[in-house]
């Protein structure tokens, strides 16, 4: 799932960060810019994560921000792999979804990390111009976001499919995992339906039968990352809807899938 926060106009709520953090606890960071460039930091601290960027935006009034929340889906769970990541001496990164790269046999990296290195430099010169739609388009159901001190680009702050997320005041969030009662309603649903226990995973994170596994955005279940529908909740990766139109081929399951969760609310008003 992970989270990822931009902060412009107005600064995040304390709790909002911690509940995310809560919420996808596999590495913290922040950036943000200063009179000097752009200041950023690691950690698998929560506290020092949020404390750091508070710490910034009071002493940097007029500066911009990225806050990253991390649930591991793809390469190791190391301080290596926690965002922001450098794209070059003026830029960074950090991003939520599952990114359509396969790192090869016996690289640790993330799929961000890799983004990061080969992917978004080529990019930069077309962050002002319309082309940068067509990655947008590639990367269909991710969010990234770029602060950059490049004085060559006419912004600081550059967010990905942006239409994803949502603002709340001067501040952007990628999901709504920073919300308490989005937390515990997966609490009190998940006991409640059977969700896919994780397959064994080999040294090399993948099943026995070689699927990469990741995490539905929506129930939290495991999938193959070659799937293009949720086992569990029939939620969609790439667009993360319910009723998407991605691919006209999947368009004879939607009964089906409504009528899934037709069903499920109705289990939860019973229960509630």
């Amino acid at each position: 799932m992970c989270f990822l926060g931009v902060c412009v106009a107005d600064r995040f709520p304390r709790e909002h960060l911690m509940t995310a953090c809560e919420a996808n606890a596999d590495g913290f960071g922040y950036a943000f810019t200063t009179r000097g460039g752009i200041e950023y930091c690691n950690t698998f601290n929560a506290d020092e994560a949020v404390t750091g960027l508070e710490k910034l935006c009071k002493r940097y009034p007029d500066g911009v921000g990225i806050f990253h929340a991390r649930w591991a889906t793809h390469g190791a769970t190391s301080l290596e792999n926690c965002h922001p990541f450098v794209v070059n001496d003026k830029t960074v990164l950090a991003h939520n979804g599952v990114l359509p790269l396969r790192p090869s046999a016996g690289d640790v990296r993330s799929d961000t990390a890799i983004f990061a290195s080969e992917v978004m430099p080529e990019w930069m010169h077309t962050l002002d111009t319309g082309e940068i739609a067509t990655l947008e388009q590639w990367a269909a159901g991710n969010k990234v976001a770029l602060l950059t001190c490049d004085k060559r680009l006419r912004d600081s702050i550059y967010i990905l499919n942006e239409s994803l997320g949502h603002w709340r005041g001067g501040c952007w969030y990628s999901n709504d995992s920073y919300l308490p009662a989005r937390r515990n309603w997966f609490k009190s649903v998940m006991p409640r339906y059977q969700i896919q226990a994780a397959p064994k995973v080999t040294d090399s994170g993948n099943t026995d039968s070689g699927d990469t596994l990741v995490k539905c955005d929506f129930c939290l279940g495991f999938m193959s990352i070659d799937d293009d529908w949720c086992p569990n909740c029939y939620t969609c990766w790439q667009c993360g809807r319910l009723d998407c139109r991605c691919d006209d081929d999947y368009l004879d399951s939607h009964a089906l899938i409504a009528e899934f969760h037709r069903a499920r609310s109705r289990k939860l008003k019973k229960v509630s």
